[in-house]
C-alpha cells in the first residue's frame, strides 16, 4: 500500500472503510483534500473520520490508489 504524509499529494482515489460497519467511501483527490484540508496529515485524517452509516469513530481503513 503506497503512503502519502499530506492528503494534498494524493495522485489517486482514496477509499475509506468502516472497520465496524463495511460502509466505504471513495473520494477524488480534490473532494479529499476539499473534506480534510491539503494540509491534513493521514494519520491525523483517521481521527477526523466518523462513518455516515454507524457512526462509529476510529475505525477506518485507508486505502490510497495510485
Amino acid at each position: 500500500m503506497p503512503t502519502i504524509e499530506r492528503i494534498g499529494r494524493l495522485k489517486g482515489d482514496l477509499a475509506i472503510a468502516c472497520r465496524t460497519c463495511g460502509h466505504r467511501v471513495v473520494w477524488p483527490p480534490r473532494e479529499a483534500a476539499r473534506r480534510l484540508g491539503g494540509d491534513c496529515m493521514v494519520t491525523d485524517a483517521r481521527r477526523r473520520l466518523w462513518c455516515s452509516a454507524c457512526g462509529e469513530r476510529r475505525t477506518w481503513c485507508i486505502v490510497f490508489s495510485s
